[in-house]
């Protein structure tokens, strides 16, 4: 464990370690040891049973990782000398001593299990959720669900409802099946809308709500499009009148751009890279100067050119994609009628209402409605945390830190597996080369 654990009489709080570990029993191992270290130590601030929570991604790892640290104790008491020497490393005590402890310890979490706080993530952030759900104006009864399909797919009939009897919510309906049968090739046929709307449509709000931060809809409109089309246009006519002014020879790709604006391409010609560099090198050294001249004045021009092409490729997106972000944001009002009706709440809405809440002045309070402080966090597999997991319990952590706490996390960013969990292994690269908390 050298390097990896200190032992405690060198540690000092608050404290906030991120360790990579490459191995999965050595991931765990090491979160067991660490655990192991906060519990029996006589020297670490605030580390009683209730104080500490251990996280990780699955139920069966919180069992299993419950399972190590009780085997471990037990060795640790009857005279285990590996296990023994190994905690012996990390704690400042004695054998002797270390063995009473565990003992005692064992005690302790058979009698006070539900303090024994070794879960997954989504289970702390669901029981965040129900301590203050009342606040939100949720019932402390309502359900939190982990499949959302059934929830999702009642929403998803509200909704098509609305955008069917409303006229003015038609056209919308009309674009996304447009845009839907423009995704698929011409060979193939949509038979059933319906079904492959409601996959569409809820495949984007659950990774919509995975995300730390709202989507917006565009502020301009399609009218803003045009006016950058025709602005587009006009720039590159510029540059083309200036191009052949010059009597220079220009490139065969330079001449298929002017073909694509002529024939009001758009699409085409931003995507063409030949407008950087629209003349032949040269063939001698005076026709060389003279290109290199002409290049050079021609910067400022193909600097407009490009800043307007960035513009129009964003507004572009935003125009193409807006039904969906409208379709999302209606989504949303037949979710949250679905939540009130059914007292049932989908994980990732949990996320989202817990984003929307969460600050350094309400943790206090939420400490009171969860039963008491946790001063020492620990995060097994952290790789697989997605942004707004990590959104919600950052706050938690700083309130730790700030108070002399610890957060002790261990993950490997090249073994990420729960993508389709919209998991973000570059948190956990940010978190190791960034000051995360001042």
């Amino acid at each position: 464990m050298a390097g990896i654990l200190s032992n405690d009489i060198n540690l000092t709080f608050p404290d906030f370690t991120v360790v990579s570990a490459s191995a999965g029993s050595g991931k765990t191992h090491t979160l067991t040891m660490r655990l192991l270290q906060l519990l029996l130590s006589g020297r670490i601030p605030r580390n009683r049973l209730r104080n500490i929570l251990a996280m990780t991604f699955t139920k069966n790892a919180a069992a299993e990782m419950r399972r190590r640290v009780l085997e471990y104790l037990k060795l640790i008491y009857f005279g285990d000398e590996v296990v023994l020497s190994q905690i012996a490393d990390v704690v400042k005590l004695e054998k002797d001593e270390i063995r009473s402890k565990a003992g005692e310890l064992i005690e302790t979490i058979l009698n006070e299990y539900t303090s024994f706080q070794i879960q997954t993530i989504d289970s702390f952030i669901s029981r965040v959720f129900k301590a203050s759900g009342m606040d939100f104006g949720y019932s402390p009864s309502i359900d939190i669900l982990l499949d959302s399909r059934p929830l999702l797919d009642a929403a998803f009939e509200n909704f098509v409802r609305e955008l069917t009897v409303k006229p003015e919510k038609k056209k919308l309906l009309e674009q996304l099946t447009a845009q839907l049968a423009g995704s698929f090739s011409q060979s193939r046929y949509i038979w059933n809308p319906f079904q492959k709307l409601s996959e569409e449509v809820t495949k984007l709000y659950e990774t919509l709500g995975a995300q730390a931060k709202e989507v917006l809809l565009p502020e301009e409109d399609s009218s803003c499009l045009n006016k950058l089309q025709e602005e587009l246009l006009k720039m590159f006519s510029e540059i083309c009148v200036l191009v052949r002014q010059s009597g220079l020879k220009t490139t065969s790709n330079f001449e298929k751009a002017v073909e694509a604006a002529e024939a009001r391409d758009i699409d085409k010609l931003v995507k063409l890279k030949s407008v950087k560099k629209p003349l032949k090198t040269g063939n001698n050294n005076e026709e060389k100067k003279a290109v290199e001249k002409f290049n050079s004045e021609l910067v400022p021009h193909l600097e407009h050119f490009y800043r307007i092409r960035d513009k129009f490729i964003r507004s572009s997106a935003e125009q193409y994609y807006r039904p969906s972000v409208e379709a999302h944001r209606l989504f949303k009002e037949s979710i949250e009628q679905v939540i009130r009706r059914n007292n049932q709440i989908c994980l990732a809405d949990v996320n989202q209402v817990l984003l929307s809440y969460i600050s350094r002045e309400i943790i206090p309070q939420l400490y009171i409605f969860l039963g008491d402080a946790i001063a020492h966090y620990l995060i097994d597999e952290f790789q697989d945390t997605s942004r707004a997991q990590w959104q919600v319990l950052k706050p938690l952590f700083e309130e730790t830190l700030s108070k002399n706490g610890s957060l002790f996390i261990v993950g490997d960013t090249k073994q990420s597996i729960y993508t389709f969990r919209h998991a973000d292994w570059h948190i956990m690269k940010q978190v190791k080369e960034t000051t995360v908390f001042p």
